[in-house]
């Protein structure tokens, strides 16, 4: 920075006492925020008229740009946004930082986004092969009956925003809810000559608890189509496996509501209710341990097409929420996660959530003004966009170890950052 309106060319300071701090003024407008300076300093002597002959090495500041914001008076009285209405999403959250314990699995051999083929072959010549896929609006065709089929449509549902009678296409989610749907298909053959092709359109619904490992399911069959091919149809109760095992186990898995037989024409609907449980303590860690966990929840249902006069070995369609057998990295969006990581009163409180699925927090603006000015200034200033949901930057936990640390750098102590320095307005500003 050329200094040259003044004799010297340099800034000069006071003379001050020896052992003493000496401190020169920079004038307003020399000094550029954010911008990397540095500076050195040769003292003098009055009284001896002795003078350094060099330098002291160069020493490096910033000058940081303070936040100038002219808030409004805050509204105490303004009631917070009801954060517990979190949209249904099918869109995956991005790669998260958690580790997790990932516990032993089965082989689930397929690729993300399929869930395999299933057949059975019976002695005398009929193979019968099931499989399941996301259902999409264009793999199943919806027959929209009267009377009776409409009535038997129209049943309840386990969680908000689900419609079994008129079912989204795909997976969709909220922190502790699922509405997801598939499309199932049973293809029978005799002696290798295809018969026909049973197909289910599968409305999903789960329900997890964020204060204790209990996990509710609905599984509806809301519509099926049996071809003029195979007389009749039948399914046995749902199947589920919950991994890891050791970890998770189900409860309880109903009848069918309804008779689970259906004929060419017919379209009624049925359900099926289960149940089943996460915790650290069914065969695996001590309760006092933290212990975050992402699970493997696979649904079959076992169907029958009938073929006169021939035994038919009853299949399974499967559906599942990991590929490959990887609960660690094989999760679709529909993948729950565990854990017993919160400790109140040094007793772990255990929960469960949909962990693709990113949450929204909306600040209370009008009744804390600072902290939702903050919040968007760090939003749109930072290079990374933390929390915004414009740019799918969504925080992550915060461990409980490094909640101290993040706490003295945002809020030090003594209420100083001794890395910042006030940068300059028209005010003259002194440097030490």
């Amino acid at each position: 920075m050329k200094i040259s309106d003044n004799q010297y060319g340099v800034l000069v300071s006071d003379f001050v006492k020896s052992g003493s701090t000496a401190s020169v003024t920079v004038g307003a407008g020399r000094l550029k925020p954010n911008v990397d300076y540095v500076f050195h300093t040769s003292a003098y002597a009055k009284d001896s008229g002795l003078h350094e002959t060099s330098w002291s090495p160069w020493a490096r500041f910033r000058v940081t740009m303070p936040v100038d914001l002219t808030l409004p008076n805050p509204n105490a009285s303004a009631q917070n946004p009801d954060r517990s209405a979190q949209p249904y999403t099918d869109t995956m959250a991005p790669p998260s930082p958690w580790k997790t314990t990932a516990g032993p699995s089965h082989d689930r051999s397929v690729a993300p986004g399929t869930f395999g083929t299933r057949c059975t072959t019976s002695s005398n010549g009929v193979k019968v092969c099931g499989k399941a896929e996301p259902y999409d609006g264009r793999n199943f065709t919806l027959h929209r009956g009267t009377g009776a089929q409409a009535k038997a449509a129209a049943q309840s549902s386990l969680v908000s925003g689900c419609d079994p009678a008129n079912p989204r296409a795909g997976l969709w989610t909220t922190r502790f809810e699922e509405c997801s749907s598939f499309t199932m298909a049973w293809e029978a053959s005799l002696n290798d000559v295809p018969v026909g092709t049973v197909k289910a359109l599968v409305v999903n619904e789960r329900q997890l608890d964020p204060k204790s490992g209990n996990i509710t399911e609905r599984i509806n069959v809301t519509d099926v189509d049996v071809p003029a091919t195979i007389p009749a149809f039948t399914l046995d109760a749902p199947k589920i496996d919950c991994e890891p095992s050791g970890n998770c186990g189900v409860q309880n898995v109903s009848g069918w509501t309804g008779a689970a037989a259906w004929v060419p024409g017919d379209h009624h609907s049925v359900s099926a209710d289960a149940s089943y449980l996460w915790g650290p303590t069914l065969t695996g860690p001590s309760t006092t341990k933290p212990q975050v966990m992402k699970l493997g929840v696979a649904v079959a249902l076992q169907g029958n097409p009938k073929i006169p006069g021939k035994t038919v070995q009853t299949t399974p369609a499967v559906f599942m929420d990991v590929a490959g057998g990887d609960l660690e990295n094989g999760g679709a969006s529909d993948q729950i996660r565990c854990d017993n990581t919160k400790i109140i009163n040094k007793v772990p409180t255990i929960g469960c959530v949909f962990h693709n699925y990113v949450s929204t927090y909306t600040f209370n603006a009008a009744k804390y003004l600072q902290a939702s000015s903050h919040a968007w200034l760090i939003q749109h200033k930072l290079a990374n966009h933390p929390g915004s949901k414009a740019d799918s930057k969504p925080l992550y936990f915060l461990p409980d170890g490094d909640i101290s640390g993040n706490r003295t750098v945002i809020c030090p102590p003594d209420g100083r950052r001794p890395t910042a320095t006030p940068a300059p307005s028209t005010a003259r500003r002194t440097r030490s």
